[in-house]
């Protein structure tokens, strides 16, 4: 008898489910089950687990189906296996594949992880002694179709079992029951069908037009095996690919040619890493490129260099572009082009004199050449009474005037106040200390001194008392000339023409753009690949033009095989043989007895 346990939603044993009708299946194609039970003995919920101990069959409730016209039950789900299905292995952000290392199981656990999927899964923790080595599952690949394909690389299997808490996952290797000894007490029945002559050339056509399309051929050789299309184990340039003819071994008759056409097959972008300096470095480093800061390729820039070059011959747009040429191009000084006018007389004041009389000119001869000067403003001194103290009176009082008839003279300080021994005369290198008032005081005040720490100063005068309407402010004012008829001069047009050319005395200036220093593992050379994606899909494209050997085998039912085994017989008259992947189970539980029935294919 077969018991199948179920759970809770929090995922503790609640019991083991009556008279269940168990339908599970995992592999290529589907990865679910439907369990139908007595309406009267309803007892799952979503999240609930159900499963058969020590093995892999079970799994997680994910709907529940009934109806008023039905004494059924039926809870659907996803197996242990569709659970790992309805999760997707992602490269890492930034980069164009995840790349798996190391023991089989210790990967089966980063994997579990990447799915977050650890809350239900774990891996074995003892190695499998299986090694992965640099498997780049295909980008955004499902995680139980990813793990198939990873273990089948490597003539793995994935094992698992409910412990009673999580699904442990482990890999160990396939079982080759079609070249096991005993074998053939294993199949009830079997019948091989074989057909030796299928396509052995396949012409595969890429991107391009005509002559300029990607064309490689793929050959087999009798035995249907793949023969040799690249010069390198993994190329990263079209000259690593074999584009001749000269691996094929089946011709004339025994040659079965094919076509495969994939036009859209993508160009594969390698970077390869320089380890040494290419020899057009210097003149072709912008076909190179440099990882930045973002973790992407960009051009080489070159380093730029200022080239001055001093003329000897007049360039051919001097008289154009003069302006592009230089005095100094050391300080950028460039050419200056001459500007030459023409001029009216005037004989009338124009109505904007008064306002703009520098608009207009004066002719001026010098003896040895003829000018025309910007008319200038005559300037006089206008003086404004005083109607409030300056705020700088006592410092600057002597920038002020005061008015003297007709005059404006700048007013003149005061003698200090007198203080007895705060003076001193002055007699050669002597100073002596004044205790009366000198009788020049009030006049001669600048002739005494007084003392500054050690050192001796003239004394100084100070402001007089503002009165108001006393003093005034002077300022400078421009008016315009008086205009005289037939004096002045209005341009009426104005050109700017290149200066004539020297030889040696003007300059050009070019940028150019030199390599820079070359660092080895620094810099990567870009590498096109117009075969990869198109080899991948021919090779694809054989597997199927392959298929014309079958096998049907009536397997045991006593027998128990897993995913990625491999069956397989000879026929004893005809000797032929042929081998299969099992590719799915399908568990059927009634009444407590188990049925298993096994499919063969491809795994997908």
């Amino acid at each position: 008898m077969v018991d199948i346990i179920y759970t809770d939603k929090n995922r503790i044993d609640a019991g083991v489910i009556p008279n269940p009708q168990l339908d599970l299946a995992f592999g290529s194609g589907e990865n679910d089950f439907e369990l139908i039970i007595d309406k009267a003995d309803h007892c799952c919920t979503a999240g609930s687990l159900i499963y058969v101990e020590s093995t892999e069959y079970g799994g997680i409730v994910d709907g529940i189906e009934a109806g008023t016209d039905s004494n059924e039950i039926k809870y659907l789900g996803r197996s242990w296996h569709g659970v790992l299905e309805s999760k997707c292995l992602e490269p890492p952000e930034g980069q164009d594949y995840l790349t798996l290392y190391g023991d089989a199981n210790k990967v089966l656990g980063e994997i579990i992880t990447l799915l977050d999927l650890s809350e239900l899964f774990e891996a074995e923790s003892t190695a499998a002694g299986i090694k992965i080595t640099a498997y780049k599952p295909e980008r955004y690949s499902m995680g139980y179709t990813a793990i198939l394909k990873m273990l089948g690389s490597v003539s793995a299997k994935l094992k698992m079992v409910f412990n009673g808490e999580k699904v442990k996952l482990w890999a160990e290797p396939v079982i080759d029951y079609a070249n096991n000894d005993d074998s053939a007490v294993q199949f009830a029945d079997l019948t091989v069908k074989q057909y030796q002559n299928s396509c052995n050339h396949l012409i595969c056509l890429g991107k391009g037009e005509l002559r300029n399309r990607a064309v490689i051929h793929l050959f087999t050789d009798k035995n249907g095996g793949v023969r040799p299309y690249k010069k390198v184990s993994d190329p990263v340039k079209d000259g690593q690919y074999i584009l001749d003819c000269s691996k094929q071994v089946l011709k004339g008759i025994n040659e079965i040619v094919q076509i495969y056409d994939n036009s859209n097959a993508e160009v594969t972008e390698n970077f390869v890493l320089l380890k040494s300096q290419p020899s057009d470095w210097k003149k072709k480093f912008s076909s190179y490129y440099i990882l930045d800061d973002n973790d992407e390729f960009k051009e080489v820039e070159g380093v730029s260099n200022d080239v001055i070059t001093t003329l000897k011959t007049k360039p051919s747009d001097w008289e154009t572009n003069y302006t592009a040429y230089y005095i100094d191009a050391l300080t950028n000084k460039t050419v200056e082009g001459i500007e030459t006018s023409k001029y009216a007389l005037l004989s009338k004041k124009p109505v904007n004199w008064d306002v703009s009389y520098s608009s207009y000119y004066e002719y001026f001869n010098d003896g040895t050449s003829v000018k025309y000067n910007v008319v200038s403003g005559v300037s006089y001194d206008k003086f404004d009474l005083q109607t409030a103290q300056p705020t700088d009176w006592n410092d600057n009082f002597k920038n002020y005037y005061v008015k003297v008839g007709a005059k404006y003279t700048e007013i003149t300080a005061l003698a200090p106040q007198w203080v007895r021994n705060g003076f001193y005369s002055k007699s050669g290198n002597r100073y002596t200390v004044l205790n009366y008032k000198p009788n020049d005081w009030n006049t001669g005040y600048e002739s005494y001194y007084i003392k500054n720490g050690s050192s001796y100063e003239k004394a100084e005068g100070v402001a007089p008392s503002w009165c108001r309407k006393r003093y005034y402010t002077k300022s400078s004012v421009t008016k315009p000339p008086m205009f005289v008829s037939n004096k002045y001069y209005k341009q009426v047009s104005s050109v700017t023409n290149a200066p004539a050319f020297a030889a040696n005395k003007y300059q050009s200036k070019t940028e150019k753009m030199t390599a820079p220093s070359f660092c080895k593992n620094k810099y990567y050379k870009k590498e096109l690949d117009h075969y990869k994606v198109l080899v991948e899909g021919g090779l694809e494209k054989l597997k199927e033009l392959k298929g014309t050997e079958s096998l049907d085998i009536d397997l045991e039912q006593e027998a128990e095989y897993d995913i990625g085994d491999l069956v397989g017989g000879t026929e004893p008259r005809t000797s032929i043989s042929a081998i299969e992947t099992i590719n799915k189970k399908i568990v059927k539980i009634e009444n407590g007895r188990i049925s298993i029935t096994h499919e063969t294919g491809v795994l997908e």
